[in-house]
């Protein structure tokens, strides 16, 4: 598989320091027309990034070091190092993550089988969604909660992956910094090297836990 590369931001000795300015090889104009489309979407239900109109912000994501205003405000000064897809599952914890206390997490329900998402695009999707709805207080709620719904929302697709958020009835409202923090350990757990194949769940709560977790995050 062809190795792409992903910026992340986190400080360690070997990354080369940044200035206060978000680095970019974007143009001003690019980037204030990649915010502009940014500031439209919300998750859900089937937002596709395959869609050849998302595709300059996937590029830009992917190649040319674009994250989300709220994203760049939170690790403008910040070190930057480049993220290689082939070395993810060493750097993946490098993304800081949603503090346990906030949400707590089962641990990962792994259901991969040859059916299940290849696992290089759901690495990227996880990118994508990481470099949009990392920071701020975005939404990536359930949206078919009403009694007799399947109570699962389609967050996000690219390719052959799918994000999904599931819940009871009456807890749609899902900060998307939870969500992702959440397919990002799905990922980790149960990524299948042998044939680069991904796919199950992970509950977990927003509020004081209780018997059964709010919400199921779910990387098909």
């Amino acid at each position: 598989m062809k190795s792409i590369f992903f910026p992340i931001f986190s400080i360690l000795a070997s990354s080369y320091l940044v200035s206060s300015e978000f680095i970019t090889t974007l143009s001003k104009s690019e980037v204030s027309s990649l915010d502009g489309l940014v500031a439209t979407l919300k998750p859900g239900p089937h937002l596709n990034f395959s869609n050849p109109e998302y595709a300059p912000l996937v590029n830009a994501i992917l190649y040319n070091n674009y994250s989300a205003p709220q994203v760049r405000k939170a690790y403008a000064n910040a070190q930057a190092t480049l993220f290689d897809i082939s070395l993810f599952d060493q750097q993946l914890d490098l993304m800081s993550g949603v503090p346990v206390n906030d949400a707590k997490y089962q641990s990962p329900k792994c259901e991969t089988s040859s059916g299940s998402a290849d696992l290089g695009q759901a690495m990227v999707l996880y990118f994508i969604a990481w470099n949009v709805w990392h920071k701020g207080w975005d939404w990536c709620d359930q949206k078919n909660a009403w009694p007799g719904g399947s109570h699962c929302t389609n967050l996000m697709s690219w390719e052959t992956a799918q994000f999904d958020v599931c819940g009871a009835y009456g807890s749609g409202e899902v900060r998307c910094d939870y969500a992702i923090e959440g397919i990002k350990r799905v990922i980790n757990a149960c990524r299948r090297d042998s044939d680069k194949r991904v796919g199950g769940q992970i509950g977990f709560w927003t509020s004081p836990p209780n018997d059964k977790p709010h919400k199921r995050m779910i990387v098909r």
